[in-house]
């Protein structure tokens, strides 16, 4: 259960597993943690590491071993990550609708470009509807709302209808 909860965290297999043998045999040397595991001697040190690193783990260098940190630090991780996933789940809410929205664009075959009003030129432009206040402009085959310009007869006819 333990080596589950590890890799949930993010933790590959094998650096789960040497946590585990740490906890459950106490300190132990890269030979001994080698032949419990099955895992190469000189990859021990690698993935100890990486333990190391995420403060689960500490080398004693004198006795040439490993053992495990207090396991209060495997709280002090979960914290650390549910902060970042509840950041990561607030800027996707954000910007979930530009992105549902650009996809249904694409899957339309919509052309979709950046640029200014002011780079469509005025010969080509028969306007059709403008609603400054919320700043969309409709003309024969181009939508235009914000930076964003749609270049569609069918999404400019259906668009008419919606605008006061």
């Amino acid at each position: 259960m333990l080596q589950n909860i590890l890799v949930q965290l993010g933790f590959t297999n094998q650096e789960s597993q040497l946590y585990s043998l740490l906890a459950d045999y106490g300190p132990q040397t890269a030979p001994q943690l080698s032949k419990l595991s099955g895992i190469g001697r000189t990859y021990i040190y690698k993935l100890c590491q990486n333990l190391e690193k995420h403060n689960l783990l500490r080398s004693h260098k004198q006795k040439k071993t490993f053992s495990i940190t207090s396991p209060a630090n495997l709280q002090k991780l979960l914290d650390q990550k549910q902060l970042v996933l509840s950041t990561t789940i607030k800027q996707l809410d954000q910007l979930l609708p530009s992105l549902l929205n650009n996809y249904t664009l694409i899957q339309n075959n919509i052309e979709i470009t950046y640029l200014d009003i002011v780079e469509i030129p005025k010969q080509t432009r028969t306007k059709v509807l403008s609603h400054p206040e919320s700043g969309i402009y409709i003309y024969d085959d181009v939508v235009i709302i914000g930076n964003l310009r749609i270049r569609s007869t069918d999404v400019a006819t259906r668009l008419r209808h919606l605008l006061p």
